[in-house]
């Protein structure tokens, strides 16, 4: 009997140091920077993500499918991010456009750029990524906005504010 309870004790502690060292090194963190360019006359949108979370993601959603089937799991990322990620340049009407996206170290860069005639026709930004609650959320998206040097807002999203919007 005290082997076993000593084998169930090992067992536990086991499991709890290396559940630990699984969840510590999944960061679920993204940053989105969107920023005037006065020369396109555009607003650029670059979100950043870790590819420790895009294979993590993408090993979650696509465990099912063959391998074959997921070519490129950086793509596959980038189509759930365009599709559940709502992004609302008020009042403009004018959608915002996928540019590409690129693998650089440890981070996976997505570009996209949505056309506005001034900076100073944007009065407020939304972001909603409620359509991502039954999968991947990230912990931690911060959200930098920099129409003028004197129009800087940021915002955070997360499981508990899954939306938010900024008024200028």
């Amino acid at each position: 009997m005290k082997l076993f309870k000593y084998i169930l004790f090992i067992s536990i502690v086991l499991v709890c140091f290396l559940g630990k060292q699984a969840l510590a090194h999944k960061l679920n963190a993204a940053e989105t920077s969107i920023k005037f360019n006065p020369r396109t006359d555009s607003l650029e949108i670059i979100h950043k993500f870790y590819m420790h979370d895009v294979n993590h993601l993408t090993q979650q959603l696509f465990s099912e499918e063959s391998n074959k089937e997921i070519i490129n799991k950086e793509q596959a990322f980038v189509n759930y991010i365009l599709r559940n990620l709502s992004l609302k340049f008020v009042p403009l009407n004018s959608s915002v456009n996928y540019l590409g996206f690129e693998q650089e170290g440890k981070y996976l860069y997505i570009y996209q750029e949505t056309k506005v005639s001034e900076q100073k026709d944007i009065e407020s930004v939304r972001a909603d990524i409620k359509a991502m609650q039954n999968s991947w959320v990230p912990t931690h998206w911060l959200f930098l906005i920099e129409l003028e040097t004197t129009k800087q807002r940021s915002f955070v999203l997360n499981k508990n504010d899954m939306h938010n919007s900024i008024t200028f």
